[in-house]
């Protein structure tokens, strides 16, 4: 994975850039792309990453982990996931994305208004928000991996610092797939086939989405369940590897 290039983060920008990733600069041929879930005011060097007040914006997604062949189960999940965001009044900038083996739900970055990511923070305001929403599915999700025989089925809140997801339109890392988006309407039509690369099928729902309309169920969500955990506290509610360690496991594992 190349994150860097000549000590600064690796980005794009403009059309244009994407030259960059073919040209061999990178030292290997480009198969996947992938964008951190946060989008930075500025990104000049390397610690512009690591500067919690540089992260301007942050999306909230709901990673929905399962075994491929038990996909039904997974876009059940996900149609779960979509009805407790439309109980908070979050229908407008909702999306979800189809990887080749497992999918993400996720809420436009814009459906928090500039003034509550300034008010609450940007990562802690998509964190707080996937936390409760995981939450409140958690018991349906177990009748559903009860129902689909679906014993590796989890909706997880991986909303973190410099995390990573893939990018509408990219190859899978691993498996022969095209990294696909859809509307929520299109999950009762939905088949795997769609990510086929020869002939798939992506809508451009990760466009839409409504200014503010997330707002209130974040500051609900932020008055229940905070921001994104300090270390120390993140420590007491569950142990997690180093960050290196992380994304290595996530290539090997991962959706």
């Amino acid at each position: 994975m190349v994150r860097w290039l000549g000590g600064k983060p690796l980005t794009v920008g403009f059309e244009g850039d994407l030259g960059l990733l073919t040209s061999g600069r990178l030292g290997a041929p480009v198969r996947s792309l992938y964008s951190t879930a946060e989008r930075y005011a500025r990104l000049r060097g390397e610690e512009d990453v690591f500067d919690r007040d540089n992260v301007v914006e942050a999306t909230a997604f709901w990673d929905i982990d399962n075994d491929p062949g038990r996909w039904r189960a997974t876009v059940e999940a996900a149609r779960v996931v979509v009805d407790a965001l439309e109980s908070l009044g979050i229908v407008k900038s909702v999306y979800v994305m189809w990887s080749g083996r497992g999918m993400h739900v996720r809420v436009h970055e814009g459906a928090v208004s500039a003034d509550v990511r300034r008010r609450v923070g940007a990562l802690d305001a998509a964190w707080a928000l996937v936390e409760d929403v995981r939450l409140r599915v958690e018991g349906r999700v177990a009748e559903l991996r009860s129902e689909f025989e679906a014993p590796k089925l989890r909706v997880e809140n991986e909303v973190r610092p410099r995390g990573l997801f893939s990018v509408p339109l990219s190859l899978h890392r691993s498996v022969n797939a095209v990294v696909v988006c859809l509307s929520p309407d299109d999950l009762d039509d939905f088949d795997p086939s769609w990510s086929d690369p020869q002939n798939f099928r992506s809508a451009d729902s990760w466009r839409t989405f409504e200014p503010g309309e997330a707002d209130q169920a974040v500051l609900r969500a932020i008055e229940v369940h905070g921001g994104y955990p300090s270390p120390r506290t993140r420590a007491r509610r569950r142990k997690e590897p180093p960050v290196d360690e992380m994304i290595r496991r996530w290539l090997d594992e991962g959706p």
